[in-house]
């Protein structure tokens, strides 16, 4: 079962009305983030930074996109080719490295529970090759984006300037979520092509013809 590409984000990030007042969403994904930047050592952390604001002036143009804001991997980028930034997960201490792990969990909880097994051990055998990188500030309160990206995922977090509401600077209320599977595997892509090249059925044009780490195991 794939799961991706995945956006979910609220502005605000709580139900202020009626009988489910007071529920909030993604405050366990930022809060998983900052503990995890506060278990990096300063090296580490300031390694894992690409920038030190969420507007930068050392941004390459185009760096902030007016819709996606830090977002990379958001709608119309179906395989994207990112490249890897800031801090490779391997070089982390044990306990950094289960944050990490954390919060890809956080990502992939939509899934049922064999599903989500199966997708947890192939996040796991890639945790070596897994790298994070933020931008913003670490401190409690401060507004920041992250990414988590490997050969067989890639999820990003960022807080948001305003869309329903009126503020100009981004806030901690908003916040977006974005979940791809590269390697041509969103939607599934990579597992219809072994099918069809295995059961020798003609292949849809706009499937990839990427390689998907892991889809040769059924994973």
């Amino acid at each position: 079962m794939a799961l991706g590409p995945v956006f979910f984000g609220a502005e605000p990030n709580e139900i202020d009305e009626g009988p489910q007042r007071g529920l909030r969403a993604f405050d366990r994904r930022v809060d998983l983030a900052t503990e995890l930047m506060a278990a990096l050592p300063p090296g580490q952390r300031k390694e894992a930074t690409l920038y030190q604001q969420m507007v930068d002036p050392a941004m390459p143009e185009g760096r902030v996109h007016p819709g996606d804001e830090r977002h990379l991997a958001g709608a119309f980028q179906d395989n994207r080719v990112i490249p890897f930034e800031g801090l490779k997960v391997a070089s982390m201490e044990a306990d950094a490295q289960e944050l990490v792990f954390e919060i890809l969990g956080e990502f992939i909880a939509p899934l049922p529970s064999g599903p989500r097994a199966a997708r947890l051990r192939e996040l796991r055998e890639h945790l070596q090759e897994t790298w994070f990188c933020w931008i913003g500030g670490n401190e409690p309160g401060d507004v920041f984006y992250y990414r988590i990206q490997s050969p067989a995922i890639i999820v990003e977090l960022d807080h948001h300037c305003g869309v329903f509401l009126d503020y100009s600077t981004p806030q901690r209320f908003h916040v977006h979520t974005v979940m791809r599977t590269p390697h041509g595997n969103d939607y599934g892509r990579a597992w219809v092509r072994q099918w069809q090249q295995a059961n020798q059925q003609p292949a849809a044009q706009d499937l990839s013809s990427a390689t998907y780490p892991g889809a040769e195991a059924g994973l």
